[in-house]
């Protein structure tokens, strides 16, 4: 087996080193996604609206109507559309 001159020696150092840095870097993302993996399973589950407040549904049904038999510049400031191509979107 032939002898390495310097520039082939460092360029075997310089490829262990990248090589190194490569598994270091593989296995930190390793780590970070697990953690990910078990922070998504294991997380508290948020409460669903409705849960928080009985009257949630009905609160929405009451703005709807309001919108639905108010006038018309409150509905164009909601909406931004008037009554008539609301109800033409609705139908």
């Amino acid at each position: 087996m032939p002898r390495l001159n310097k520039q082939q020696k460092r360029r075997r150092a310089r490829a262990r080193g990248l090589m190194a840095l490569h598994a270091i870097m593989n296995a930190v993302i390793g780590v970070f996604g697990l953690y990910l993996f078990i922070m998504s399973t294991f997380r508290r589950p948020e409460p669903r609206p409705g849960l928080l407040n009985p009257n949630f549904y009905q609160s929405h049904i009451n703005n709807i109507n309001r919108l639905v038999r108010g006038n018309d510049v409150d509905y164009h400031k909601q909406l931004r559309v008037n009554r008539q191509t609301f109800f033409r979107l609705c139908y």
